[in-house]
């Protein structure tokens, strides 16, 4: 009897916990069909709609739209016969009302957002302000990049040139240089001859300022260019791939796509390294996107594709223009047949988009047409 009881709860216990994973699965896929996935422009009025094409409020006449990013849409309207930018939140309100004359997205709870028309021959007035609409900064800033790792490069009116924290402190100052990004603890910096290399989030130089150009960190390696070419190296500054490249992207999912350059014709053909510096892909491509769920969109021969990590194509080239993968779909077009929308990995549209004026992917945050 005590036998039978312990099978009996053993299958309960099953049975309870099958559900609460369906209820997640389901919750999960619930949040990812109502995200966010495009805004367009048709006859005047800005459209906004989710992974399965609803719309998530009325169209909004609005003057232009840069993405979305940590809730909030980035958008602008004619106010005074001025161009001004704020923020709407995903129910179509605005939570911070148009007032800018330039604004970037969200980025770590902050935006970085021009207060005056420098146009005019004003000072320029850069601020950070939070989802509220506080200002961070008292100090006018004549630079300002957005935040990330919990820094933000600034450049004040008094000429210091460093780093601020979330409190809008002061809390790296790198004096005659010029500031990047943090990516992966390093960001990459500037000197007064132009020479790049990188400092980590103390502010200590661990890659000299001896390259031409540089690349933020990605996957532990970053790109370095000397003598017009470009190799690989790692956090210690020491060369991991001495492969000579003319053109480089960063490393995506163990893969980056290195580029020759013809530069009689402009023309640039790319081909795909590993992380150990091996070809996994001769010089075949003449346009390329980074990897995203193990595909790449790739141009040859003026028609899109994708490629799986081997290089090998996942989907055959047949479209005039494709995005990257994000949830499982991509945005493509087929001009010549006026078709416009996301496909999934079988190829086949989930969505499609007609007498369209722009479009703008959300996830990826980048015009598509």
């Amino acid at each position: 009897m005590r036998m039978i009881n312990v099978i009996f709860m053993r299958k309960i216990y099953l049975l309870i916990l099958s559900v609460l994973i369906l209820s997640v699965l389901i919750n999960s896929q619930f949040v990812l069909m109502s995200k966010p996935l495009a805004a367009y422009k048709k006859d005047s009025l800005w459209y906004f709609v989710d992974y399965q094409g609803k719309e998530l409020f009325e169209p909004k006449k609005l003057q232009n739209v840069i993405g979305f990013s940590e809730d909030y849409f980035c958008v602008s309207m004619i106010v005074d016969g001025k161009e001004k930018w704020g923020f709407l939140d995903t129910t179509g309100k605005f939570i911070i009302e148009p007032q800018f004359y330039k604004a970037q997205l969200f980025s770590e709870g902050f935006a970085v957002v021009l207060e005056n028309d420098y146009q005019l021959g004003s000072d320029i007035k850069l601020k950070f302000i939070d989802k509220n609409g506080k200002r961070i900064n008292h100090d006018d800033l004549l630079d300002g990049l957005s935040f990330s790792e919990g820094f933000a490069y600034v450049f004040t009116e008094d000429r210091r040139s460093g780093y601020i924290d979330k409190t809008g402190n002061f809390v790296l100052d790198i004096k005659n240089l010029i500031g990047g990004r943090f990516r992966e603890g390093y960001a990459a910096v500037t000197d007064e001859n132009m020479n790049a290399g990188f400092i980590n989030k103390n502010g200590e130089m661990i890659v000299p300022t001896r390259y031409e150009s540089v690349k933020n960190y990605s996957e532990g390696l970053a790109a370095v260019c000397k003598n017009s070419k470009y190799d690989f190296i790692d956090v210690n500054g020491k060369v991991r791939i001495d492969g000579d490249f003319d053109l480089v992207k960063e490393f995506k999912e163990g893969r980056a796509f290195v580029g020759v350059l013809f530069p009689q014709t402009l023309r640039s053909l790319w081909g795909i390294i590993d992380t150990s510096g091996k070809i996994v892909k001769d010089m075949s491509f003449s346009e390329v996107f980074d990897f995203s769920e193990g595909l790449a969109a790739v141009c040859d021969s003026l028609k899109w594709g994708f490629v799986d990590l081997t290089g090998n194509y996942f989907l055959e080239p047949q479209f005039t223009y494709c995005a990257s993968f994000i949830d499982g779909i991509a945005w493509v077009s087929k001009r010549n047949e006026g078709v416009y929308g996301f496909i999934n990995k079988k190829g086949d549209f989930i969505l499609k988009f007609d007498n369209f004026e722009k479009m703008i992917d959300l996830r990826l945050n980048k015009r598509m047409y």
